[in-house]
């Protein structure tokens, strides 16, 4: 109440973001003075907020599509590659170095925005 008293803030609302049942964060209203809020705006703040939750899981769901996509076609890269090769340690030994190198670049992508 202190932290907004000091911001000259004299009436607050907030509507809650749900993603899969989840408080994901909260949608939040400031004025001077009170103002009364109506049903009709109420019921449209949470259907907003509530499309919003929606919209956070299509993305989310879209990316992890995406890196699964991702990884499926580094894992198809890396059987062609290590096929065209007599046995499996010939292949590994042939290229370490470039096995190294995109496991280590699909590891720095995968961890990107996430403690890895």
């Amino acid at each position: 109440m202190q932290y907004l008293k000091n911001m000259g803030v004299g009436a607050s609302a907030s509507v809650s973001i749900v993603k899969d049942g989840v408080l994901w964060g909260l949608a939040a209203c400031h004025n001077s003075t009170p103002k009364p809020i109506g049903f009709d705006q109420r019921a449209a703040a949470r259907a907003v907020a509530g499309a919003f939750g929606r919209q956070i899981r299509v993305k989310d769901d879209t990316d992890a599509f995406r890196e699964r996509v991702r990884l499926r076609s580094y894992q198809d890269d890396l059987v062609a590659l290590l096929s065209r090769e007599g046995t499996l340690e010939e292949a590994i030994s042939n290229h370490v170095d470039e096995i190294r190198r995109r496991s280590a670049a699909t590891a720095s992508r995968s961890c990107a925005g996430a403690i890895c």
